[in-house]
């Protein structure tokens, strides 16, 4: 990591650390230009231009844990395990979206068609024709549907016809559903994924929703990694690197390409740059977030679904700087944590609540003297007591 103002790099560049511009924006598509040209997923050309963002990559990044054996599992092999957005606390976290209207639409033209509708009579060629025709709702609008000719409107009118509409409303039923079985698909089995805090001292110190929701109420703990560190491995240095991106936050969520949607639903051939667009769709839909979760300052570890699975979903990681506790952490499970500390030769802080204002305080921990100090005051219960057989054990 460069220190200071100095660069390798101008700040027109985007590889520079002074660059004012929107730096993951042109380092993903120089990403998806080396993906089609080589014929290569997008995550590999990421792993392969890890070091043109090396200079945006933060010093250290803070993950928040519960005391649960997967996340002592973690901590003792120095990995990080990677989730599917369904164990998410958040519903919008992860969130795929197309065009449902466009979807369903397409859905029920081909459903006509293949089943020869018109000529059973389900449905007339005119009908059939205004539907073809038609276009989407305006999204988050209230527009009363029958002065407008899109699609929802014209099938509600032909529902109210006659019994017909039956069939016609099963087709449009189907639709929607399937629709939502390839969202599901697509954000539970694509990518998985690991999440991070690049937070300052001071904003660390502040970071009382952090230990409420993602550390069990403050019983948990809180590890800090060194990302200034290479790992062990060169390969999976650069897939780990070339996998962490900050998250954005915005109001609106990322939309998929409705004709990619609708390619990707009924497994028909896409181009090499069509697979790279939606490939992409998905990795910007993963780092997506609600205003709302700003103060996370969330980084991510994104990995494609089958590589995970060659790690068992764990991966190896940077090595631990600092181990801190939280406020409520019961004594037995800190002494966990000491010993490991010890063993491990990594500082461990206790967190504290400070008194002349809402903010924590990370104290260093001795541990020997912690120890030599429980070793006293027991020792004195035990002189105080009435079993003088215990005396000076």
């Amino acid at each position: 990591m460069i220190e200071g103002n100095n660069s390798n790099f101008s700040k027109d560049d985007y590889r520079s650390k002074n660059y004012s511009g929107n730096w993951t924006k042109h380092w993903l598509q120089q990403a998806d230009k080396s993906a089609i040209s080589r014929k290569k997923s997008i995550h590999e050309a990421m792993w392969e231009l890890c070091d043109e963002k090396a200079e945006h990559m933060p010093k250290s990044v803070f993950k928040f844990y519960p005391f649960t054996p997967n996340s002592l599992k973690c901590l003792e092999s120095n990995k990080v395990y990677l989730n599917t957005p369904e164990n998410f606390n958040d519903p919008y976290d992860c969130f795929i979206c197309s065009d449902q209207e466009t979807f369903a639409k397409t859905f029920f033209i081909e459903y006509i068609e293949k089943n020869d509708y018109i000529q059973q009579g389900i449905i007339t060629e005119d009908e059939f024709e205004r539907i073809k025709s038609s276009y989407p709702d305006p999204p988050g609008e209230f527009i009363p549907s029958h002065y407008l000719k899109t699609f929802e409107s014209i099938i509600r009118s032909i529902l109210l016809l006659d019994d017909r509409g039956f069939k016609l409303d099963d087709i449009r039923y189907n639709a929607h559903k399937e629709y939502q079985n390839t969202i599901t698909s697509i954000r539970n089995n694509k990518i998985r994924v690991s999440s991070f805090s690049s937070l300052s001292d001071d904003e660390f110190c502040r970071s009382t929703e952090m230990w409420g929701h993602y550390a069990a109420s403050h019983t948990g703990f809180c590890v800090e990694y060194d990302l200034e560190s290479k790992l062990s491995n060169a390969k999976i240095d650069s897939l780990v690197r070339g996998g962490m991106m900050p998250c954005k936050y915005s109001k609106k969520p990322i939309f998929i390409s409705s004709s990619l949607f609708w390619k990707y639903y009924n497994g028909n051939r896409m181009t090499d740059n069509q697979r790279i667009q939606f490939e992409k769709s998905i990795l910007l839909s993963f780092l997506n977030k609600s205003r709302s979760w700003s103060y996370e300052k969330e980084w991510r570890l994104i990995v494609p679904d089958d590589v995970c699975k060659m790690f068992d979903n764990m991966i190896e990681f940077f090595p631990i700087k600092e181990i801190y506790l939280g406020v409520n952490m019961p004594s037995d499970n800190r002494e966990y944590f000491y010993d490991f500390a010890k063993r491990k030769n990594i500082p461990v802080m206790d967190m504290r609540c400070g008194t002349d204002a809402y903010e924590l305080e990370a104290v260093a921990v001795d541990v020997d003297k912690y120890y030599d100090w429980k070793t006293f005051i027991r020792q004195g219960t035990i002189n105080k007591s009435k079993y003088t057989f215990l005396w000076n054990v």
